[in-house]
C-alpha cells in the first residue's frame, strides 16, 4: 500500500462522508488532485470506499470507507490523550493484541494493511506523548 492511499483512507476514515475537495485540502500538500482523484478510483475499484452522490448536491461526492473496515479500524483510533497518568505502554500493547486479534479474520491483502498502517501510526502518536 503506498503512502498516498494510507493518507487517503485515513482521512475518510476520520471523516466519513468528507466530500472529494474536503478531502483535496486536507492533504494539501501531500497529493495533487489529479493523483487523488486517480487514487479514489484505484481505492474504489478495490472495494475499500465506496463513492456516494451527495443529495444536496449534485456534484459533490462523498467518500465512505467500506463498513466492514470503518467498524474494525474504529478499534484501532485511540482517544485523545489529556491524562498524562495514562498508561502509554499498557494503550499500545492494546492497538497491537487488537490487530493481532483482527489480522486473522481480514482476507483482503490491501485492508489488512491499512489496518496495520494505521496501528503503526497510532503507536507512533502514542509514544510521541510520551516525549
Amino acid at each position: 500500500m503506498l503512502d498516498e492511499e494510507f493518507e487517503v483512507l485515513y482521512e475518510v476514515l476520520l471523516y466519513p462522508s468528507i466530500n472529494v475537495n474536503k478531502l483535496y485540502q486536507s492533504l494539501s500538500g501531500k497529493i495533487s488532485k489529479v493523483k487523488l482523484i486517480s487514487l479514489i478510483k484505484r481505492l474504489s475499484d478495490l472495494g475499500l470506499i465506496r463513492t456516494v452522490r451527495d443529495p444536496r448536491h449534485k456534484q459533490r461526492i462523498m467518500l465512505f470507507l467500506r463498513e466492514d473496515i470503518q467498524a474494525l479500524a474504529q478499534r484501532f483510533l485511540i482517544e485523545p490523550i489529556n491524562d498524562k497518568g495514562r498508561d502509554v505502554v499498557k494503550e499500545a500493547e492494546r492497538l497491537i493484541r487488537s490487530y493481532m486479534e483482527v489480522a486473522s479474520s481480514v482476507r483482503d491483502p490491501v485492508a489488512k494493511e491499512f489496518l496495520k498502517k494505521l496501528v503503526t501510526v497510532e503507536v507512533d502518536r502514542l509514544l510521541s506523548l510520551v516525549m
